[in-house]
């Protein structure tokens, strides 16, 4: 079954803004509603399309649902042969990865993607292919992989690691970049805990200070 194409039955580029969205819906809306357009019977099936489209592309879960299923069937489907499209699909992942709301993000759908996108077979194309197009690749997924959560990032970062073993200045860019997200991992993590012991020690030492 064809994913359709909800930007385009919208008329809209897949960065829309939901402002961008409504505007666009309203004037297809008027345009093709049935009570208002000529042939109604001929407009109804496209003015429903319109209808479909919109409705998903201006909620956000149902927004994001759909450009995980239009991206991964992409990836799923289609044969992965040269390194070329291979780049070309790491970057419309990190274009994707622009667009979601980067606290409702799928960590195990786009943890899918990324090693559907890094498996055996397709890196070694990576590696066969040209200086400049393998930075490319492992740039995007470098982006990619910064809005999964740590866990998950510490099976991807190897990989990278590995296919960069040549780029002294990437390989930094990546330790420094998965330093960071550990961090950052456990500060989230610990900070709670961390702030709750820091109250009690006050309040031991306050007391002691009162007494």
């Amino acid at each position: 079954m064809v994913l359709k194409d909800y930007y385009e039955i919208l008329r809209v580029p897949p960065n829309a803004t939901l402002v961008d969205i409504k505007k666009a819906y309203r004037k297809l809306a008027l345009q093709y509603h049935p009570d208002t357009a000529d042939n109604n019977d001929r407009q109804l099936p496209l003015f429903l399309e319109i209808k479909e489209a919109y409705e998903t592309l201006s909620d956000t879960k149902k927004r994001q649902a759909y450009h995980y299923k239009k991206f991964y069937r992409q990836v799923e489907q289609e044969a992965i042969v040269t390194a070329e499209y291979i780049a070309q699909q790491t970057q419309q992942l990190a274009t994707l990865m622009n667009v979601l709301d980067p606290y409702r993000i799928d960590y195990d759908m786009l943890y899918r993607l990324i090693k559907q996108l890094l498996s055996n077979a397709n890196q070694q194309l990576i590696q066969k292919g040209s200086s400049h197009l393998q930075e490319q690749i492992i740039k995007d997924l470098k982006v990619s992989v910064w809005h999964l959560n740590f866990p998950l990032a510490e099976n991807i970062y190897p990989i990278l690691l590995s296919l960069a073993s040549n780029n002294v200045s990437l390989t930094l860019s990546l330790n420094q970049q998965r330093l960071t997200q550990k961090r950052l991992y456990y500060w989230d993590t610990y900070k709670l805990a961390g702030a709750f012991l820091l109250a009690i020690l006050l309040c031991i030492i306050f007391y002691w200070l009162v007494k």
